[in-house]
């Protein structure tokens, strides 16, 4: 076999030119074996996020190749749990963001091109979280940084 190859988008991608790479991120993604989230309670709120998680899935990958792990915070975990299933549960690409409204604006005319919109997009990313969080429960997982893992053993 070959070493494990990680591809960190917030590195692999020019934050000095992003519409080259922003085109190049469906080749980006289709190479990887497994999309790794550290999903916080924010995580659903930012678009550029949400469209990786889209991309990786379009490109043909399944909701077993995703693996959430949950980032929370050791004095709020209950809270920061029930925000994220709340996050999941009712997602709106309406509401996400972009530090760059700039960005925000490409990505959703990206959207609207290929989706008719910001509410076809939201119902078919809303499938994918349904089909990811179907494979989850969640677990404590004790370690230095307090992060939770969501556990494949399902509740059946």
């Amino acid at each position: 076999g070959r070493e494990p190859v990680v591809w960190i988008d917030k590195f692999c991608i020019d934050q000095n030119d992003i519409n080259s790479d922003l085109r190049c991120l469906p080749v980006f993604l289709h190479m990887c074996d497994k999309l790794v989230i550290l999903c916080g309670q924010t995580y659903l709120s930012r678009l550029w996020c949400v469209v990786e998680l889209f991309t990786f899935f379009h490109m043909g990958s399944k909701a077993d190749k995703i693996e959430v792990i949950p980032l929370l915070r050791h004095s709020q975990r209950n809270e920061d749990l029930s925000g994220m299933r709340n996050a999941f549960a009712s997602f709106d690409a309406r509401q996400c963001q972009c530090f760059d409204p700039k960005d925000k604006e490409k990505m959703l005319a990206i959207i609207h091109t290929a989706y008719g919109g910001t509410e076809t997009f939201s119902i078919a990313v809303n499938d994918i979280l349904t089909q990811v969080s179907a494979r989850y429960t969640y677990r404590r997982q004790c370690c230095r940084s307090d992060l939770s893992a969501l556990d494949r053993s399902e509740e059946r």
